[in-house]
């Protein structure tokens, strides 16, 4: 045998046995906040995209989308804002949260974020004291948290993030903004 066309059967054999280079594959996440079907408009908002605890890229669009995402990481979805305006807090509101505690009327899992003014998970004066404060202006107002259209408190759904663990597809995930203190919604978008 030609000792050229053994070194080439060689050379191709040795690289048919060698580790195949890693392919990476890319996904997409994206998203909407919205409030019956329709896109809304918030303040100062800021969607975040995480891994590892470090923001690695942000839109300031409430229809975002992050894509070029490696596969088999982790990433964090956090919506947030600092829009700290008493925008839609009445004294209404501060009524419903006194009947509430009371036990007089039920909220739903969304009004339930709303009411609880400092997010310790527990509806009560503290809130309505926080509450008032924003009302009247004497002190500061919360700002949005952001829930998932099937979040209800008890472990279904999420609320002011979305966690994709080992990411292996598209994603789609969308937030239903709910202002802290507006617990009637009577925000206006």
């Amino acid at each position: 045998m030609n000792k050229s066309l053994l070194m080439v059967m060689i050379v191709l054999l040795l690289s048919a046995c060698a580790a195949p280079e890693e392919i990476h594959q890319f996904f997409t996440i994206k998203g909407k906040i919205t409030y019956d079907g329709n896109v809304v408009n918030i303040n100062d908002f800021t969607v975040l995209l995480m891994s590892n605890q470090t923001v690695i890229a942000s839109s300031n669009e409430e229809e975002f989308s992050f894509t070029g995402l490696e596969a088999g990481k982790d990433y964090t979805v956090v919506p947030q804002s600092t829009d700290y305006s008493h925008n839609g807090i009445t004294t209404l509101d501060w009524i419903r949260v006194e009947k509430y505690i009371n036990q007089e009327i039920r909220l739903n899992s969304l009004q339930r974020l709303a009411a609880d003014m400092n997010k310790d998970n527990i509806i009560d004066e503290t809130d309505r004291f926080i509450m008032r404060n924003c009302i009247v202006g004497t002190g500061p107002c919360p700002s949005w948290r952001f829930a998932s259209a099937d979040y209800d408190g008890h472990g279904t759904g999420y609320v002011d993030q979305y966690v994709a663990s080992n990411l292996s597809s598209d994603i789609e995930v969308n937030f239903v903004p709910v202002k802290i203190g507006d617990v009637n919604y009577t925000i206006h978008f």
